[in-house]
């Protein structure tokens, strides 16, 4: 009935024994745990050599039965970073690695998201949360021009310490656009509820009864719409070409509805 996941093992991953065979990277503490994904701190080394720098790695440990849509996407998230590369307030992944048993993408580490900072004394003064809301705002204007997010939330909105806003994790590959009204708890906490806080910043239109299309599902998508053919570059997405803007724009009036009102 509804959306059937794949892969929802429940195992505990030991996120070193994957990374033991990557001299590049050496492990630093893990950062979050789910079923889903497992986030964690390495220090990353360009061909081993040079200065270290902190990088965050995001892992999913995939079955056999996963490794074929994996592989089709990784093509998509790397063409992501040559999109936006040159764009400051939006960070993608740097690289992608796919194995037998795990896909690991990694980005540069940015220590404080909006949720730590909002939680933080001395808390934000009105004119700074309406330029954090502007930020926002200009930087989906960006991502617009070829895609939508598809999971916006307070802990993806990366902040510098100077109070420069960076988008980051854009999940058009990877997430389902539409939750099934008979899974939605289930495929919400799978996909949507990495921090376990059960803050929902859905856009209520994704709630339908209807199967979805992301690396995990099986549902596909043969007429891409106009505002994704991307100009016609060389840019071939898989996404969920029925993401559109306006559910991004969901959670910017969410964040001014609560920190205005």
């Amino acid at each position: 009935m509804g959306n059937t996941l794949s892969n929802q093992s429940t195992q505990t991953i030991n996120v070193e024994t994957y990374i033991k065979d990557f001299k590049m990277f050496e492990f630093i503490e893990n950062i979050k745990t789910n079923r889903f994904l497992k986030t964690f701190l390495v220090k990353y080394s360009k061909n081993c050599s040079g200065t270290p720098q902190k990088v965050l790695v995001k892992l999913y440990g995939s079955s056999n039965s996963d490794n074929n849509k994996i592989k089709s996407s990784v093509h998509d998230i790397r063409q992501l970073k040559k999109l936006f590369d040159e764009i400051p307030s939006i960070i993608t992944y740097k690289d992608i690695i796919v194995t037998e048993r795990s896909c690991m993408a990694y980005r540069p580490w940015i220590h404080y998201n909006l949720y730590d900072r909002l939680s933080t004394r001395p808390f934000l003064a009105e004119d700074e949360k309406i330029w954090i809301v502007y930020q926002i705002l200009r930087s989906l204007n960006h991502i617009h021009e070829y895609l939508a997010h598809g999971d916006l939330k307070l802990e993806n909105i990366l902040l510098t310490s100077w109070g420069f806003v960076i988008i980051s994790d854009l999940s058009f590959q990877i997430k389902p656009t539409y939750l099934s009204d008979e899974t939605v708890t289930n495929e919400f906490n799978y996909f949507f509820d990495t921090s376990g806080r059960q803050s929902c910043y859905i856009a209520p239109e994704r709630l339908k009864r209807v199967t979805s299309s992301s690396i995990f599902y099986t549902n596909h998508h043969e007429d891409e719409p106009e505002q994704f053919k991307l100009y016609g570059t060389e840019y071939t997405f898989l996404a969920n070409f029925d993401l559109v803007p306006s559910m991004d724009i969901f959670f910017t009036w969410m964040y001014d509805f609560s920190n205005f009102h």
